[in-house]
C-alpha cells in the first residue's frame, strides 16, 4: 500500500553521519528503507561523511543498489573536522556532531531523517512523514533518559523526560533550526557543557525543549526492548551491533540480530562470516543453543516453579513471539515492499 503524503512534504530525506567504520551499517540500514519503501524512488538517501574514501563510498553505492531496479539516489557531503574543533571524540569519532548541524549541510530541505547506522527498517519508512508537524523542531523515538538523568541532576538542569527523545532516529525540522541558529546553539551547549553523557542527544534535547515530541514506540525500538511492542517498524541496535555481536551464555545468538543477518543474506548475498566475521558453524550452533533455551522457557513457564520465577517474563522478553519471529526471518517479508 502506498503511504500517503503531507501536501507540504513530498520526498523522505533519509539522513546519516558517519565515518568509514560505520559505512557498512550505513548501507544495510539504507537499503533495508529502500526495500521496505512502496516508493523507493521517493526515498533519498544523505551521508554526511566524516572520514572514509572514494573506494569506499563507491563499494556503499554498490551495496545499496545490488539486486534493485531502480538507481537509489545517495549524496555524500563532506563534513570538515575543523567546526567541532575543541569537542570530545565520541565513540572515537566525531561523526556524531555532525548530525546537530544537518541544517547548515542540506540547505535547500526542510525536513529530514536523522538515523543512526546500526538499525533496520522493518515498514514503510515513509510513513513516518504522516508525523511531521511544523510547529516541532524535533519528532523523535522516546528514550527514557536513565544513562543521563543523573547528569541532569548534577548540572542543576531541569527537563520533561516525557519528550525526551533518542537523537538516533529523529525526524528535524531543517527550516526551524536554520531559523533560529541551533546547529550553533548545540554547538555553544556542548563547548560549554563538556561532561555531557550522550553529547549530541543532550544538546538537541536541551536546545529543543518545549518543540519536541515523540513517535509511536515501534518506530525506532531499541533491539533489547523489541518484545515490548506488537510488530516493531524500525530497529535500533544500541546494544546490539550487529558487526560486534558474540555469543551469550544466557541466549545464544539473539532473534533480533538474526533478523539483520537475514536482510543482509536476501538481500546483499553475505553470509554471516562475511557480514559479521562469525564463522558459519558458530552461528548455526548459537542459533540451536538460543532455539534450545527458547523450548526450555516455554516448557518453565507453564510449571508451578515458572510460575512463581521472577525472573520468567525477563527471560521469556529474550526471544521474540513466534508469528513476529517467523515473518522477520522469512525471505518473502525482505523480498517484499
Amino acid at each position: 500500500m502506498k503511504a500517503p503524503t503531507p501536501p507540504h512534504v513530498e520526498n523522505l530525506h533519509l539522513v546519516y553521519n558517519c565515518d568509514a567504520n560505520y559505512l557498512f551499517l550505513t548501507a544495510v540500514s539504507a537499503k533495508s528503507a529502500l526495500r521496505k519503501a512502496s516508493d523507493p524512488t521517493r526515498v533519498i538517501v544523505h551521508v554526511l561523511e566524516c572520514g572514509f574514501g572514494d573506494e569506499d563510498w563507491a563499494r556503499f553505492v554498490e551495496q545499496v543498489g545490488h539486486g534493485e531496479s531502480f538507481t537509489p539516489q545517495l549524496y555524500r557531503h563532506h563534513v570538515d573536522p575543523e567546526r567541532f574543533a575543541g569537542l570530545r571524540s565520541w565513540r572515537g569519532s566525531i561523526a556524531t556532531y555532525a548530525r546537530m548541524c544537518a541544517a547548515d549541510f542540506l540547505p535547500d530541505l526542510n525536513w529530514c531523517l536523522i538515523t543512526d547506522s546500526d538499525s533496520l527498517f522493518t515498514d514503510d519508512p515513509l510513513k513516518l512523514l504522516l508525523f511531521i508537524d511544523d510547529t516541532k523542531l524535533l519528532i523523535g523515538s522516546y528514550d527514557d533518559g536513565r544513562g543521563s538523568r543523573g547528569w541532569y541532576a548534577k548540572m542543576g538542569l531541569s527537563r520533561d523526560w516525557s519528550t525526551y527523545v533518542c537523537c538516533g532516529f529523529v525526524l528535524m525540522n531543517l527550516r526551524g533550526f536554520r531559523k533560529e541558529n541551533l546547529p550553533q546553539q548545540c554547538l555553544n551547549f556542548l563547548r560549554a557543557h563538556t561532561d555531557a553523557p550522550f553529547v549530541d542527544q543532550e544538546a538537541l534535547n536541551t536546545c529543543c525543549a518545549g518543540r519536541v515530541s515523540v513517535l509511536p514506540r515501534e518506530w525506532g525500538i531499541f533491539s533489547e526492548c523489541i518484545t515490548a511492542v506488537h510488530f516493531p517498524s524500525f530497529i535500533h541496535y544500541v546494544v546490539d551491533v550487529p558487526t560486534r555481536m558474540r555469543f551469550r551464555t544466557r541466549d545464544g545468538f539473539r532473534d533480533v540480530t538474526a533478523v539483520w543477518v537475514k536482510f543482509v543474506r536476501v538481500a546483499l548475498g553475505m553470509n554471516v562470516a562475511e557480514s559479521c566475521h562469525i564463522p558459519q558453524w558458530q552461528w548455526r550452533f548459537g542459533r540451536a543453543y538460543n532455539h534450545f533455551l527458547r523450548l526450555i522457557i516455554a516448557v518453565l513457564a507453564h510449571t508451578p516453579f515458572g510460575k512463581r520465577w521472577p525472573r520468567m517474563a525477563e527471560f521469556q522478553g529474550l526471544f521474540l513471539p513466534g508469528t513476529v519471529r517467523r515473518k522477520l526471518l522469512s525471505k518473502r517479508f525482505w523480498k517484499t515492499r
